[in-house]
């Protein structure tokens, strides 16, 4: 049985579902027909320019330590987490190739085939946890 594995051995493998990457716009879709959530829409650009602001401003304290004496403080809370490094890495759509695992074991692949979408998986997500706090989904109102 090992022998059959032998092509696919310590190479390493991308492994994606079988749907198109889902975009911000399919998940903010999602929770407002699975949860009836509005998602105000900022462009990405008015994002990133808040979030260099807000690092320059935490650098201007770091750099000049007597402003913090003045009564200037760090951003707290979820305004501190917005900084131009998660910004760019969300915004940012990175592909994946899975051809080489879903060739078969015998052609050196994994033999993998995909069960459902990362949207799938977003709606069953929401209609679980609407299920746990006891709330119909939009469709059911």
């Amino acid at each position: 049985m090992l022998a059959n594995f032998a092509g696919c051995g310590g190479r390493t493998f991308a492994i994606t579902d079988p749907g198109d990457v889902p975009s911000f716009g399919d998940t903010y879709t999602v929770m407002r027909v699975c949860c009836g959530v509005a998602v105000t829409r900022l462009p990405s650009i008015l994002m990133l320019v808040m979030a260099y602001a807000i690092e320059a401003y935490t650098l201007l304290l770091a750099r000049f330590a007597a402003l913090k004496a003045v009564g200037f403080a760090e951003p707290t809370g979820n305004i501190a987490l917005l900084q131009p490094a998660v910004i760019t890495s969300s915004t940012v759509h990175q592909f994946a190739f899975d051809g080489p695992a879903r060739k078969s074991v015998e052609e050196g692949g994994l033999g993998y085939e995909g069960v459902g979408t990362s949207l799938e998986g977003m709606v069953n997500q929401l209609v679980q946890y609407n299920q746990e706090v006891g709330r119909k989904p939009s469709w059911e109102k």
